[in-house]
């Protein structure tokens, strides 16, 4: 039996419903499946994909900056 990935731990989803989102580059995702490998979903992050951001152990995991927005 495979093993649940639940990137929720390190990443959440932020202004949408948990969903199946379409990205330019990485495809179609559902974002509604904790078992989505949790190196797929740090590269949405990466690519700038608004609706993923880190939680507090996200950040210490991969040694990330969030950027605050001043709007």
């Amino acid at each position: 039996m495979a093993r649940k990935s639940n990137w929720t731990k390190y990443f959440s989803v932020k202004g949408i419903k948990p969903g199946i989102i379409q990205h330019t580059k990485l495809g179609r995702i559902d974002l509604s499946d904790e078992s989505i490998p949790v190196e797929q979903i740090k590269a949405l992050y990466d690519a700038k994909c608004v609706y993923i951001v880190p939680t507090e152990e996200g950040k210490k995991k991969y040694k990330l900056e969030v950027e605050v927005s001043m709007e």
